[in-house]
């Protein structure tokens, strides 16, 4: 049916329709032009985008085809209908004419109706009306006949619509024959049937209306082939069996209970049910997928809904807050005598229809008696009263659960309604879920959390993959499309990144599983970058919003102010969190005021935009899950804004580093460490910017929180400095000279030796023209290393000098403890000891945690080595203590020194436990040069605990790493692995002569065995003498003397087998 009331009519229910002052718009030229105008009508509440409308009508197409697209099809569609009657009707303008508005409004950013046109449109008028007008109206299916191509999201959007329209006719019509049974108008309520099941011919309770129709209008037969039908319906489409109700129903109708033709059944007619015909207890929809997870929230929402009225899951859109409240609901049917029942508030524009919706949820009509079939025998009453007071009158003395879903555009609506229910009822609770609170009294919110992701930091087994739900959401999705999909060694690190980077958001995970029918999970992962563009094609019965990742986002920032959406673009310059300082630092100005700022925060927060986290003794930190802050930036690029706050971001980071220099080496270094981790996404962003702009602030960020990254984070420190100086021409002199250090640091401990020697020099030469006093003698400090240990110890020695001076402390403590590492190497224990306690003394005074913590190490490494084992024991574990407060990721060189105590302890299973955890711990931080370290010893405690073949593959590999790097006491140190494997495999000359050319090395290094390596040499050269006689061992002895070093390593790699 098509109205004219209006100069423009549009009707979409059943097949589209258009006219203009009654004569039909058939000239679209493209579909493109109809697509448009029907979009734009069915979401005239809010001004659309120009991009978000060019991704759904030609979504993947280039930029600059999809805006010439956009704007020839506005133009066609302007001069297909350019002007309308406005809403204030048909006032005189000039005699005779009414008034007429545009009917579209557009700027260069956005495009939408009129406000103020006058236009009738089928499914707005099918939404406010009453049942019997609204059945009328639906013609058939919203768009019936419309199809736009290449238009996956259009298309998507449509058949959610279409869903939805289609749901709401069926239940509107299952009441409306309900009221015919009622009132004995059996042939009405039979048309009526047979139209639900033209739209939906598996709803089995409309099959039921129908044969309780056929059966009392005396047509018992026909309602019994009818059942008969139905079985063999179910049976071929959902291989099920009928209801018990319905074979209840059956059962009464061939006893003849249903066959009074023309009256009205009595109350006792369908036994029990005296006073009130049986209705269903609930209407919650069928699952159609698994549900995945989520068991403790369950839990503690139904906990939560037996102690308390009013429970409220907030969170972000596609966290999954109906799914959990459908759940819920599911599993709580039993507790709730009168039913559980969904209200969805999601289709609703109109604040004033959330009674009306919950009404009709429930079954009540605005009719003459305008209550249920059932509650109209309870009441007598025919004074015309409003839907919230029959609703009240009629939930006074239920027990039941109301789910209102979907309350946060109707927020004040369904907060009144809430609380006037709530105070009008005893028996009712309501569980309701919105991206915001209600704010109504006794409200217990509940923040839905994302599913559980593995953490960034270090990557699960695969067979532990279905511990995390979001995996296992990911998983069995994306199944469904690609049955032969499975979890493999390959894939699994591809999606672990997915669920990461979509943050363990459902909806997201949903949409990105759909895509693993056409591509894989890595394919997927590299594409995230533009996540909008790629999670779209959600169920097409799902609302509209729920069917693109954009749409869902959408939904949430249109509800937002102009101010809060301004400050949550800027916010999308944070990454990682961020607290009330850096916001205020970096946000305010420009139309925000810096008084305003927690305000307007504290509201993000509560809409669920905005995460916030209090630990504590801390202040509270927020931060924006991965795709809202996609969204923002993208929308902050907009404003042509996004160059400015980035580098206020920086500004304020590099600023902020500079603060932290100093603490990193006082009495506050494990709080400011720490505070650095929470920072380091911030510092990532930062540098990501200086790389584009502004080299100099982004060297200086590195330089003044150089300690943070060399203590967990040194091959990224690394890096950021190589990319920055390469940019580095202008840099000012002084900032320059303390990168070059900086960066030699951080080469040595990555086994870059001549990298670092190279830049050490740059760095000195540029100090000594600056006159820099502290610098030159922290680059002379730092070239020691290369002299050799001999001349190393001879240059730190003549530095001691410069040292023993106020305000060198921290190096003069660092020094020292390098003199220490110089006597041990040389077994000069007593003097080694000496440095390193005054060491030890100068880190205590100045507080200084990893100085101190790198004495302790010394001292029981000094012990390991000189075979005091029991000695090594308690300074290893104050040392492993004392790096805990520094951050986990630092306590890589104490665990690998406990792994070797150990090892000489004979405790081989703890041994191999302490270095695995050392080796994680440096592959994640880049600590090559102890990672090596730590890989031997791992092959050494393989050979003690017997494990031959292990032993080897560990030997084989660390020779070939440290031959790599040049560090020749570590191809010694391997090969004596070689040497002690051959004596257990009874080769004896192989390992006489491997431990001769290691004996001839170390002579060489100024590197002796310390004295618990030479005794475990000295335990396997008796085992060989057993095996061969004086004149054997000392030729093979000869002979190893006489390899060189390649040639030692060919032999040590030799197949022996």
């Amino acid at each position: 049916m098509c109205f004219t009331m209006n100069n423009l009519s549009l009707s979409l229910l059943g097949s589209f329709q258009a006219t203009l002052d009654e004569n039909p718009i058939t000239q679209f030229r493209t579909k493109s032009v109809q697509a448009l105008l029907i979009y734009l009508v069915c979401e005239a509440e809010r001004p659309h985008h120009r991009e978000a409308l060019m991704e759904l009508l030609w979504p993947g197409m280039p930029q600059a085809s999809a805006q010439a697209n956009m704007r020839q099809t506005l133009y066609r569609l302007r001069k297909l209908i350019p002007e309308v009657k406005g809403k204030g009707g048909e006032t005189p303008v000039l005699s005779g004419v009414d008034a007429t508005v545009p009917f579209l409004l557009s700027d260069r950013q956005t495009i939408q109706i009129n406000p103020e046109a006058d236009y009738y449109l089928d499914v707005a008028t099918f939404a406010t009306s009453e049942p019997a007008q609204a059945i009328t109206l639906y013609r058939g299916d919203f768009l019936a006949d419309f199809y736009l191509p290449d238009s996956e999201a259009f298309e998507a959007w449509v058949s959610g619509r279409r869903a939805d329209y289609r749901r709401r006719v069926l239940a509107m019509m299952e009441g409306e024959t309900a009221v015919h049974l009622q009132n004995a108008n059996y042939d009405e309520a039979i048309q009526l049937a047979r139209q639900q099941l033209d739209i939906d011919n598996l709803h089995e309770s409309t099959h039921r209306q129908l044969m309780e129709a056929l059966a009392r209008n005396g047509r018992r037969q026909e309602a019994l082939s009818h059942y008969n039908s139905l079985r063999q319906l179910l049976q071929d489409e959902l291989a099920i069996e009928p209801e018990q109700e319905t074979i209840a129903l059956v059962q009464a109708i061939q006893e003849g209970e249903l066959s009074n033709a023309g009256t009205p059944p009595a109350p006792q007619s369908i036994p029990p049910l005296a006073d009130e015909p049986e209705r269903p207890r609930h209407n919650l929809p069928q699952r159609l997928t698994s549900f995945v997870g989520r068991e403790k929230e369950i839990a503690t929402i139904t906990e939560l809904i037996s102690q308390n009225r009013l429970v409220m899951l907030t969170g972000v859109g596609g966290i999954g807050k109906t799914n959990l409240c459908l759940q819920v609901g599911r599993k709580m049917l039993d507790e709730f005598p009168d039913g559980v029942w969904l209200v969805e508030l999601a289709p609703i524009a109109d604040p004033a229809l959330v009674a009306k919706t919950a009404a009709n949820t429930l079954g009540l009509r605005e009719s003459p008696d305008r209550t249920l079939v059932s509650y109209a025998r309870e009441t007598q009453e025919s004074e015309q009263r409003s839907i919230l007071q029959i609703l009240l009158d009629y939930l006074q003395e239920k027990q039941c659960l109301l789910i209102l879903d979907n309350c946060e555009h109707v927020i004040e609506a369904a907060a009144q309604f809430v609380d006037t229910l709530l105070q009008a009822t005893t028996g009712v609770k309501i569980l309701a879920s919105s991206r915001e609170a209600l704010g109504v009294l006794g409200e217990i919110p509940f923040r839905v959390p994302s599913l559980a992701v593995p953490g960034v930091h270090q990557l699960p087994a695969v067979n532990e993959w279905q511990q995390f739900d979001a995996l296992t959401l990911f998983a069995e999705r994306a199944t469904a499309v690609s049955p032969e999909f499975q979890v493999t060694e390959d894939n699994f690190p591809s999606l672990v990144q997915i669920c990461q980077r979509l943050d363990g958001i459902p909806l997201a995970l949903e949409l990105a599983a759909a895509r693993v029918s056409v591509l894989n999970t890595a394919q997927i992962a590299t594409r995230l970058d533009d996540r909008f563009r790629l999670l779209t094609g959600g169920s097409r019965t799902a609302l509209p919003r729920q069917q693109t990742l954009r749409a869902l986002i959408d939904w949430s920032w249109e509800l937002l102010t102009e101010t809060e959406q301004m400050l949550l673009q800027r916010l999308s310059v944070f990454a990682g969190g961020m607290n009330l300082e850096a916001v205020e630092a970096v946000c305010a100005g420009n139309g925000l005021d810096s008084y305003d700022l927690l305000d307007l925060l504290s509201e993000l927060v509560r809409k669920s935009l905005v995460l916030s986290r209090r630990e504590p003794g801390q202040p509270i930190r927020y931060h924006l899950l991965e795709t809202i802050r996609q969204y923002a930036q993208e929308r902050l690029v907009t404003t042509r804004q996004g160059a400015t706050f980035r580098q206020r971001h920086l500004d304020y980071f590099m600023t902020w580093a500079k603060r932290a220099k100093p603490e990193l080496t006082g009495p506050d270094q494990a709080m400011w460490l720490n505070r650095l981790e929470k920072e380091l996404d911030n510092l990532r962003a930062a540098l990501n910017w200086a790389l584009e702009t502004d080299c100099e602030a982004g060297l200086q960020l590195v330089t003044a929180s150089w300690r943070f990254w060399d203590l967990g984070y040194v091959a990224e420190g690394e890096m950021w400095l190589a990319q920055l100086m390469a940019k580095a021409d202008l840099v000012a002199p002084a900032i320059k000279a303390k990168a070059l250090q900086v960066w030699a640091t951080f080469n040595f401990s990555l086994f870059k030796r001549e990298e670092a020697r190279q830049l050490f020099e740059q760095s000195l030469t540029m100090h000594q023209a600056l006159q820099d006093e502290a610098e030159v003698v922290n680059s002379l400090r730092f070239l020691t290393i290369f002299h050799g240990l001999i001349e190393g110890q001879r240059a730190l020695l003549d530095l001691l000098s410069r040292l023993r001076k106020p305000g060198y402390e921290l190096q003069l403590a660092e020094t020292l403890l390098w003199l220490g590492y110089y006597e041990a190497q040389q077994n000069n224990y007593e003097k080694a000891e000496a440095f390193v306690r005054e060491s030890e003394s100068l880190f205590r005074k100045m507080n200084h945690l990893a100085g101190l913590a790198d004495a302790l190490q010394w001292f029981g490494q000094f012990a390991t080595w000189q075979g005091t084992f029991e000695a090594a024991r308690l300074p290893l574990e104050e040392s492993l203590a004392i790096q805990k407060q520094l951050g986990e990721r630092r306590v890589f060189s104490s665990l690998q020194m406990l792994g070797v105590l150990n090892l000489k302890l004979g405790n081989y299973p703890q041994a191999i436990q302490f270095l695995n955890e050392s080796l994680a711990l440096t592959q994640h931080s880049g600590a090559i040069a102890f990672g090596y370290w730590t890989f031997i010893h791992l092959g050494y405690a393989q050979l003690r605990l017997g494990a031959h073949e292990e032993a080897h593959q560990v030997f084989t590999k660390s020779l070939k790493q440290f031959n790599d790097v040049q560090e020749q006491i570590g191809v010694v140190f391997t090969l004596e692995g070689f040497a002690s494997l051959a004596v257990t495999q009874k080769q004896a000359e192989r390992a006489v002569r491997l431990f001769a050319f290691a004996d001839q090395m170390r002579v060489a290094l100024h590197d002796p065995r310390p004295f618990s390596e030479q005794a475990d040499v000295e335990r396997d050269l008796a085992a060989i003498r057993e095996m061969i006689d004086q004149n054997t061992f000392d030729a093979a002895y000869a002979a190893g003397q006489a390899l060189t070093i390649d040639e030692a390593l060919a032999y040590a790699l030799e197949d022996t087998d």
